[in-house]
Parts: structure tokens; C-alpha cells; sequence
């Protein structure tokens, strides 16, 4: 996810940091590289940030106020001993 992440920092001017642990990872959103004004103000929201809420319906990614985060759903087999039982439905 680091690599991806560094890649489409890379491409895009309005990716400020990216950080990530193992698939868990945001991807900031700026408008400026040199001050890393914020896409949207803290807690508010922005033209972009409401067309990007549109996408992330249809694509599953989970927008926030300040970026992308991606948290995917973690699944294992209900037959796996190592669930315990916890993915039994």
C-alpha cells in the first residue's frame, strides 16, 4: 500500500500525505503542495469533497472531511479455527 500510495502522490497534485499500516491507509487531500491547505475545512466539506462523496458511493472507498480512507472489510472462513467462531453467520 505504500508504494501505491507514494505512486498516486506522485501523479496527482492534490494528494498531500499518504500514510498506511498493512491495507489499513489515508490519502490526504490538498489544495496546494506548498501550504497543504486542506481540500475541505476541518469537519466541513467542499465542492470536491461532495463530488468525491457521489464516487465513493458507487466505488466503496470511504471519503472523509480531510481525505480517502481505505479500512477494507476483513473476512475469514467460519471453518478457520483461527476466527473462533467470530465469523460464524
Amino acid at each position: 500500500m505504500q508504494k501505491l500510495g507514494a505512486e498516486l502522490q506522485a501523479k496527482h497534485p492534490s494528494v498531500g500525505a499518504v500514510r498506511s499500516i498493512g491495507l489499513f491507509g489515508i490519502v490526504e487531500l490538498i489544495r496546494d503542495r506548498k501550504t497543504r491547505q486542506p481540500m475541505a475545512p476541518f469537519n466541513g466539506t467542499s465542492d470536491e469533497m461532495v463530488a468525491l462523496g457521489k464516487f465513493s458511493a458507487r466505488t466503496g472507498s470511504t471519503p472523509s472531511f480531510d481525505g480517502i480512507r481505505s479500512s477494507p472489510i476483513l473476512r475469514c472462513a467460519s471453518t478457520s479455527s483461527r476466527c473462533g467462531g467470530v465469523c460464524d453467520y
